[in-house]
C-alpha cells in the first residue's frame, strides 16, 4: 500500500509538474505577444513599406512613428542607449555607425543567411533601396511643349528658364525650379551624383574603400562650378537651410518645377500622373546616369525582452512571398517612366537609362566619421554659397581628410600641391 501511494504521489507530481510547465509556456506565449514596438521615420513609404509586410509577422507590430528625420541614426541612438520600449527599428545605412552596437548580432540568432554578409556588418535586414533620383512636374513640362525630362543639366536649365517664366507671368509666383539638400547627407550625396555624374567617378570626396579622392582637376572642379552656376538662377540660395524632407514638403506642395530626392521620399499621392521619376541629370549626354543609394534596414534591439519574437518576424518579412507582395503594390505606386526592381529577395530601384547606383563609403556614414562628413559639407557650402574657389577649398579638403580619416597617411603639405596649384 506504502509503495503504490508513494507511485501514486509520483505521477501526481509529475503531473503538476507538466501542468506547471504548460502553464508557464501558456503563460509566456501570452504576455509575449504583445506587439513588437518597431520605431519607423517619418516618411510615408518606409511606414507603407513595413505596413505591407507587416501582415506576413505572426506576432503583430506596433508602429511608433519618430517625430523628425532630421539627424535619424542619433535619435535612434539615444532611444537605444537610453533602453526605451523598442523591438525593431528601421533605420538608414548610412547611420549604422552609430546603431550597430545596440542591435542584436544576426549572424547570432540565425537570421544571417537570408539576407547574406550586409547583416554581419550592418546588423539589419535589407528591405528598401532608395536611389537618388530627379522628381519632376510632369503636367507643367508638357504644358509648355516638352515631351521628354532633361537628359543633362544644360536641359534643365533651359526648361526651368522657360517654364518658370511662363508660370510667373501667368501669376505662380511661389514656383521654384529647382529644389534640393543643402546640409549633410543630402549635400554629400547630391554631390556624389554631380561629381560622378561627370564621367569620372574615382574623383569622389571617399573611394568605397575609404581612400581620399583625388580632389582635382577638371573632373570635380567643372561640376562644382556649374552647380554652383545654379544657384541663385535656378535653384533658390534657400536651399542652403533645406534638408532632404523640407525639399520633399515643397515638392509636394507645388512649390517646384524639378526636385533632386531620395527615391523613399517620393510624395506617393503625386505620382499618379502629375509627377515624374528620372534619373539625375548629367554635365554631358554621353555621361552615365548615377543616383546615391542608400539601404533601409530592419534591426533587433539588443535590450528586447522579445528577441526570438523579433527574430521570427525577421525570418517571416524576408520570405519571398512577404517581398512578391510588396514589390508588386509598390510598382504599381510608380509612374510609367521609371522601372522598379521585382527581385523577390531585395527590392530596389532600377532607373530607366541604366543608371548606376554609388555608395557612400561607410566611413561617411552616421556618426562613424563625423569631423570627416563635416569637412566636406563645409567645403561644398563654401564652394556653393559663400564664392570660395573650388579648387583651394578641395585642396584643403584634401588636406583635412587625410588627418581624419584612418588608412590615409599622406603628406598634407604635399596634398596641397595639387596640379597648377604649385
Amino acid at each position: 500500500l506504502t509503495k503504490k501511494t508513494s507511485a501514486t504521489a509520483t505521477k501526481a507530481m509529475a503531473a503538476k509538474r507538466l501542468l506547471l510547465v504548460l502553464v508557464c509556456h501558456f503563460v509566456h506565449v501570452c504576455w509575449s505577444s504583445r506587439p513588437l514596438v518597431t520605431l519607423v521615420p517619418p516618411l510615408p513609404v518606409m511606414q507603407s513599406a513595413v505596413e505591407g509586410l507587416s501582415q506576413f509577422a505572426r506576432v503583430p507590430l506596433e508602429l511608433q512613428r519618430l517625430n523628425t528625420a532630421a539627424d535619424h541614426g542619433e535619435i535612434l541612438k539615444d532611444l537605444l542607449a537610453a533602453k526605451r520600449t523598442v523591438d525593431l527599428i528601421v533605420y538608414s545605412s548610412i547611420w549604422a555607425p552609430q546603431v550597430r552596437d545596440y542591435l542584436v548580432d544576426l549572424d547570432a540568432v540565425g537570421v544571417s543567411g537570408l539576407v547574406g554578409s550586409v547583416v554581419s556588418t550592418q546588423k539589419g535586414v535589407p528591405f528598401l533601396d532608395s536611389l537618388g533620383v530627379l522628381c519632376y512636374r510632369k503636367d507643367l513640362l508638357l504644358k509648355y511643349g516638352y515631351l521628354k525630362p532633361p537628359r543633362t543639366w544644360a536641359e534643365l536649365v533651359a526648361m526651368s528658364d522657360s517654364v518658370v517664366k511662363s508660370e510667373r507671368d501667368a501669376g505662380n509666383f511661389g514656383l521654384s525650379a529647382y529644389l534640393f539638400s543643402g546640409r549633410k547627407a543630402g549635400l554629400i550625396s547630391h554631390a556624389a551624383e554631380w561629381i560622378s555624374g561627370s564621367g569620372d567617378p574615382s574623383q569622389a570626396f571617399v573611394q568605397v574603400d575609404g581612400k581620399i579622392g583625388e580632389l582635382a582637376g577638371a573632373a570635380i572642379l567643372e561640376p562644382l562650378k556649374q552647380w554652383r552656376a545654379l544657384i541663385g538662377s535656378v535653384a533658390p540660395p534657400s536651399v542652403e537651410a533645406m534638408g532632404d524632407p523640407e525639399v520633399a514638403s515643397a515638392f509636394a506642395q507645388g512649390q517646384a518645377l524639378f526636385a533632386r530626392l531620395p527615391s523613399a521620399l517620393i510624395p506617393q499621392d503625386l505620382v499618379e500622373g502629375t509627377v515624374g521619376v528620372v534619373g539625375v541629370p548629367t554635365l554631358a549626354p554621353d555621361n552615365p546616369i548615377v543616383g546615391s543609394v542608400s539601404t533601409w534596414l530592419i534591426g533587433i534591439a539588443k535590450h528586447t525582452d522579445l528577441t526570438p519574437e523579433a527574430v521570427a518576424v525577421l525570418k517571416q518579412l524576408t520570405g519571398s512571398a512577404a517581398f512578391s507582395v510588396w514589390n508588386a503594390s509598390r510598382s504599381t505606386a510608380l509612374p510609367s517612366d521609371s522601372s522598379w526592381c521585382t527581385d523577390d529577395s531585395h527590392p530596389c530601384v532600377a532607373l530607366a537609362s541604366g543608371a548606376v547606383p554609388i555608395k557612400l563609403p561607410e566611413v561617411l556614414g552616421g556618426g562613424s566619421h563625423p569631423s570627416a562628413v563635416a569637412a566636406i559639407e563645409n567645403a561644398l557650402v563654401n564652394v556653393l554659397f559663400r564664392g570660395a574657389d573650388a579648387l583651394s577649398e578641395m585642396a584643403e579638403l584634401r588636406c583635412e581628410l587625410a588627418n581624419l580619416l584612418p588608412g590615409n597617411s599622406e603628406d598634407c603639405a604635399s596634398i596641397n600641391l595639387l596640379p597648377g596649384n604649385s
